[in-house]
Parts: C-alpha cells; sequence; structure tokens
C-alpha cells in the first residue's frame, strides 16, 4: 500500500511558469533545504554545506535556528544561471581560533 504523498514530496512540488520571473519554479514560495535538494539532485548535505560557506546558493528569505529557506524564484534563477552576484549568499570568513 503507497503512502500517500507529503507536502515536501514530489507531488508537492509541481512546476509552474511563475508570473513574477517567468521561469519554471514549484508553486510554493519557499523552499527547504529538502526540497532544493530534490530540486537540484544534490544531496542535501552538500545543500547545508553549500548553505554554510557562503557564495554559491542565494541568499536565504529566512534562516532561523538553523533552518534556511530560499524563494523559489531565486532558486529557479540560479539553475538557469540568471542569478546575479550581489543576490548570492555571502561568503563566511574563515574563522581562525586566537590564543
Amino acid at each position: 500500500m503507497a503512502t500517500p504523498p507529503t507536502e515536501s514530496g514530489p507531488a508537492a512540488l509541481e512546476l509552474r511558469e511563475c508570473p513574477g520571473c517567468g521561469l519554471l519554479h514549484p508553486k510554493k514560495p519557499t523552499l527547504t533545504p529538502s526540497e532544493v535538494a530534490y530540486l537540484t539532485a544534490y544531496a542535501i548535505a552538500s545543500i547545508y554545506t553549500y548553505h554554510s560557506r557562503g557564495g554559491i546558493l542565494p541568499k536565504p528569505v529566512r534562516n532561523g535556528r538553523g533552518n534556511p529557506r530560499w524563494s523559489a524564484c531565486a532558486i529557479a534563477k540560479w539553475l538557469h544561471g540568471t542569478l546575479s552576484p550581489d543576490e548570492l549568499q555571502p561568503v563566511r570568513e574563515a574563522g581562525v581560533p586566537t590564543r
């Protein structure tokens, strides 16, 4: 017996053309790391690594308690290569421990 699709499963991520950006992306306005991993075919660990390094993914819309959310339009632009550099998450400085 199959389980019904969940809110973050493939059935919930049906692509549609956005009237704002003109690109295909899910109807949901914000995407969780697991949804971004599903759309990009990256491992979820890679999404968290790219988020922590900065300079790769778009800036998150919300980043409360280590649970980032990205705009569906920004992820679509990132996948199409049309995201401007100022829309990327800033690169984090390497922390050097002080003694």
